[in-house]
């Protein structure tokens, strides 16, 4: 995060951080998910609102802050250290720390309440980086596209500051044939439909046709499309359904990747949902 964006992490968001990192240090217990769950700031500054996610990303910050300066050092271990009760992680903070000298647990405090902002400014910079103080959303939509084909319609909305990157397709046809075509789609070389800027948001939108094969139609799957978001590791995604006559589809989502898939019109399937997509040549 540059200094501009640095001094624009507001005082309120930084005092709330440094709040719940000291709820964390004063709390009794060693470091768990649950003791972690009762610190929401956190939880939506690191994990987007997804609690274990937030825990992992939180407990790999720990770990790396420890390699750090003494003072974001000592906010780490006195969060982290393995002990019960805060006076025990205080006193093994001042160990790890002390290079040698004898300190105790009040130096260790002292060296602990001065990295505290610090590392609440590094936090909030994480958070940016991932795009948990953003948005990208990603809507999806499918339509015929003509005889054999679907028009698949992809429109992206960003927050600038997360510098949005388009997203990845990759569309396989005919997947479950012995010979499946692959063509991979990086959207941020394609000159897009339209893009439009409004306030802190760009919207930009891309549409891709993918053929439908002519022969074999009885096949489950006539074509997978892939859809892996790049502006942030956690979008929301938006399907909008269509009443396709060529085809049926599919959708699901895992984090970043949305998967389509495109099935022929005459088999029936317990999904009923529409998919996603980009063109395939």
């Amino acid at each position: 995060m540059s200094g501009a964006d640095n001094a624009e992490a507001d005082a309120e968001t930084v005092a709330a951080v440094v709040d719940a990192l000291k709820k964390l240090r004063g709390g009794h217990g060693v470091l768990t998910v649950q003791k972690f769950s009762h610190q929401p700031t956190l939880v939506q500054l690191l994990g987007d609102g997804d609690l274990f996610d937030g825990f992992i990303a939180f407990k790999r910050e720990l770990g790396r802050l420890q390699r750090g300066n003494k003072f974001e050092a000592a906010v780490a271990y006195s969060i982290a250290a393995d002990y019960e009760s805060v006076l025990d992680r205080l006193q093994a903070t001042a160990e790890a720390l002390a290079d040698g000298e004898p300190r105790d647990q009040r130096t260790a405090r002292h060296w602990s309440d001065r990295g505290m902002e610090a590392v609440a400014r590094e936090l909030i910079a994480f958070a940016h980086l991932r795009g948990h103080l953003g948005r990208d959303l990603i809507g999806i939509a499918l339509h015929d596209g003509g005889t054999g084909a679907v028009d698949i319609r992809i429109v992206q909305v960003a927050s600038i500051h997360l510098r949005p990157r388009a997203p990845v397709v990759t569309v396989v046809q005919q997947p479950d044939s012995e010979h499946p075509m692959t063509n991979e789609i990086d959207l941020g070389q394609i000159h897009p439909d339209s893009r439009a800027v409004d306030g802190d948001l760009v919207t930009t939108a891309h549409t891709i046709r993918v053929a439908l094969p002519n022969e074999g139609l009885d096949r489950e799957r006539l074509a997978v499309v892939s859809v892996m978001a790049r502006g942030s590791p956690t979008p929301t995604y938006f399907l909008e359904s269509a009443d396709l006559h060529s085809a049926r589809s599919t959708f699901a989502v895992h984090r970043g990747l949305a998967v389509v898939e495109l099935m022929s019109a005459s088999r029936k399937s317990t999904l009923e949902r529409p998919g996603d997509g980009r063109r395939a040549s």
